[in-house]
C-alpha cells in the first residue's frame, strides 16, 4: 500500500493534492499518515507542471526519522541529509513504489500530449 505522511513544513500538501486523484484513478490504494517511523520504506515523487513545481525522485529505499526521510547509501548506512516527509509518497514494497511512480509519470505524459495537441492546433494552414 502507498502512504502519504504529512508534516507542518515542506511541500506535503502540494504532492498530496496533486497526486491522490491520479492514484485513485489508477486504482492504487493509499493511506494518509499511517506509516511508522524508523521502518524501512520505499519513497518516490513525481510532480511537474507548467508553474515550475517539480519534484522528482525515482523509488528509493530509506527510513523516516523525526519527520525526515533519509535514503540509504550503497553501503547500507543512511545519508546525512534528508527531505521532509511530506515531499515523498511512501510504499511498503519496491513493486508498489514502481506502480505508483509509473502512474504519476503516465498522467504527466497524458497532460503533455494534450498540451501538444492544443499547440499543434495553432498552426496556420
Amino acid at each position: 500500500m502507498l502512504h502519504y505522511k504529512d508534516c507542518q513544513y515542506g511541500c506535503g500538501y502540494s504532492i498530496k493534492s496533486c497526486t491522490n486523484d491520479i492514484l485513485r484513478e489508477s486504482n492504487i490504494q493509499y493511506d494518509e499518515d499511517k506509516i511508522e517511523d524508523n521502518k524501512d520504506v520505499y519513497a518516490f515523487a513525481y510532480l511537474g507542471d507548467e508553474r515550475a513545481i517539480n519534484l522528482f525522485c525515482k523509488p528509493v529505499k530509506g527510513k523516516i526519522v523525526d519527520s525526515m526521510f533519509y535514503e540509504y547509501k550503497k553501503n547500507g548506512s543512511l545519508k546525512k541529509t534528508g527531505v521532509s516527509v511530506g515531499a515523498r509518497i511512501y510504499a511498503d514494497t519496491y513493486e508498489e513504489a514502481i506502480e505508483g511512480f509509473n502512474a504519476l509519470v503516465s498522467a504527466r505524459i497524458e497532460k503533455l500530449e494534450e498540451e501538444i495537441n492544443k499547440v499543434e492546433d495553432l498552426f496556420i494552414k
